[in-house]
């Protein structure tokens, strides 16, 4: 039996942070669907989005991407008429609030063809960046007839150390990154500029961070992709990107994980079936690591990836409108402590992949939630509450395609509320 003490008066050492991001919105392209996902975004509530694979989530929509915004290279970027800022107006509009800040990908789609069509390294990386700031400041300054969107960070491409993302060296990315960053620092100097969102790479980002060093710049942000099967993987591979950011002096700049969700055990196969992403399983990874990453101080934001990218990524739910799959309620459920609740001392002795998160709310309710990742079978006794019932909501197997909001009600014995974990894998909310 594993106890949890919870004392509502005892804040916790490290704050509750709102650290969750999405990668992508709800789908423009399914219009039947678009106004009930948007009730299951603006519940979710993330505090960031990014875009990235858009076009392809969009049905291969002319949005987002650079090449798509400004198709023809050849043209004079300083003439508004050379530009396709229509349909990515539209896109970004569905969601656009004040609040949201938009962390505005500067790239291109991944590229499995294997022809390299847009992924190659601008043969101009001076008008690149030009036509890259003309974009930004038609989306964050409304020049063009544009908008005014809350733009406050700027990622150079994407995953360069990736063949069907980048079709070029290192050296190639630091200047195209380099250029970039000047141009963009000298006309919107409130944005972060940052990369190299690489895949976990060590030694890439070390030699980034040193060819940067020698072009003047310093990025105002690192970042990294990450999928994984275990969340103490999950915190050892930050650890060591961390160690090379201390290397260069940068360890108090923020870092970003630009992609994660739980792995599936081959990209070769479908992500669906066999993978865990539609139970509890993928469910309880996603509740565990944003719990782990909340505590690396660091990380500034973990961007899930995504509201839906086909077969790249689990869906949070099904296509044709129901059922919302267990992680879309892991997610949900984090957010109502990361955004709800001031965070409290917990005193627990867990295994590993387990974690624990409790809060009390402005009008004095308590929250604890606990994630159980690849653990064995546990009965968990949170004391403390100090309540008599309180109202159990879980993810497990049974709840593949239930609403997982539906709680019920349990009551404490004495002084203690007890959840009894079966299986692998579980996520529970309990309020008090």
């Amino acid at each position: 039996m594993a106890t949890l003490i919870i004392d509502p008066a005892a804040k916790a050492k490290k704050p509750m942070r709102n650290i969750l991001g999405m990668n992508n919105q709800p789908l423009v392209r399914i219009h039947s669907t678009f106004l009930q996902q948007k009730v299951w975004w603006d519940a979710l509530n993330p505090r960031y989005v990014r875009h990235h694979d858009v076009s392809l989530a969009e049905g291969n929509g002319q949005i987002v991407d650079v090449s798509r915004i400004f198709p023809l290279f050849h043209l004079d970027e300083n003439d508004p008429r050379n530009y396709r800022f229509q349909a990515t107006d539209d896109y970004f509009a569905t969601v656009a609030r004040p609040d949201l800040e938009i962390d505005f990908r500067l790239g291109e789609c991944i590229d499995h063809s294997g022809f390299a069509w847009y992924i190659q390294p601008p043969a101009d990386p001076e008008k690149w960046a030009r036509i890259c700031r003309n974009i930004v400041a038609h989306y964050k300054n409304g020049e063009n007839n544009g908008m005014h969107l809350n733009i406050t960070r700027v990622s150079v491409w994407e995953e360069p150390n990736n063949s069907h993302l980048f079709d070029g060296t290192i050296e190639q990315y630091v200047e195209l990154f380099c250029k970039t960053y000047k141009l963009l620092k000298r006309d919107f100097p409130d944005i972060k500029v940052g990369g190299p969102c690489s895949m976990s790479d060590t030694e890439y980002t070390d030699k980034f961070l040193t060819l940067c060093k020698k072009e003047g710049v310093v990025p105002d942000f690192t970042s990294n992709t990450l999928y994984s099967r275990t969340v103490k993987s999950v915190k050892e591979i930050l650890d060591g990107l961390n160690e090379v950011r201390k290397k260069h002096g940068i360890e108090n700049t923020e870092h970003l994980l630009t992609e994660w969700h739980y792995a599936p055990t081959s990209w070769k196969s479908s992500m669906h079936g066999g993978h865990g992403f539609e139970t509890a399983e993928g469910a309880a990874f996603s509740a565990s690591t944003l719990a782990m990453l909340m505590d690396l101080d660091y990380l500034s934001t973990a961007y899930y990836y995504s509201w839906a990218t086909g077969i790249w990524a689990p869906y949070l739910f099904s296509l044709g409108g129901y059922p919302l799959y267990p992680t879309y309620y892991a997610l949900l459920f984090f957010q109502k402590l990361a955004t709800e609740c001031e965070r409290l001392a917990v005193n627990a002795d867990l295994p590993e992949g387990a974690f624990v998160l409790a809060g009390k709310t402005a009008d004095g309710r308590t929250r604890v939630l606990i994630s159980l990742h690849d653990c064995d079978d546990e009965v968990l006794r949170v004391e403390g509450l100090g309540a008599d019932k309180a109202i159990l909501k879980k993810i497990t197997m049974d709840f593949n395609e239930s609403d997982c909001t539906e709680g019920e009600q349990i009551a404490a014995a004495d002084g203690a509320f007890e959840i009894v974990h079966k299986d692998r894998h579980g996520v529970y909310l309990l309020e008090a």
